[in-house]
C-alpha cells in the first residue's frame, strides 16, 4: 500500500460568484498518521451530517448522501484498516 499524505490547498476565488481561477498551490504535506486518522473521522462524520441535514429537505438526495458517506467510510478503512467506526 502507498503512503498516505494530507495536502493543505490554496485556491484563489475569483469575486465574482466565488469561482476558482488559476492554479491551486500546496500551502503544506502532513505524512503524521494520527493526524490523517482525525481528518477521515471528521470526514466521515460530516459526511454523515449532510445527510441527516438533507434529509428532511429532500428524501433522494438525503438518502444518496447518506449512501456516500457510507463509500466514503469504507474507501478510507480500506486505506486506513485500523480507522474506527463512526
Amino acid at each position: 500500500m502507498g503512503n498516505l499524505t494530507i495536502h493543505l490547498v490554496y485556491k484563489s476565488e475569483s469575486p465574482l460568484f466565488g469561482m476558482c481561477v488559476g492554479r491551486s498551490l500546496i500551502a503544506a504535506k502532513v505524512n503524521d498518521i494520527d493526524l490523517i486518522k482525525q481528518v477521515a473521522k471528521k470526514a466521515i462524520s460530516q459526511a454523515y451530517k449532510d445527510a441527516e441535514i438533507a434529509m428532511p429537505l429532500d428524501d433522494f438526495v438525503g438518502k444518496v448522501k447518506f449512501e456516500e458517506a457510507e463509500r466514503l467510510m469504507r474507501v478510507l478503512k480500506t486505506l486506513i484498516p485500523d480507522l474506527e467506526d463512526k
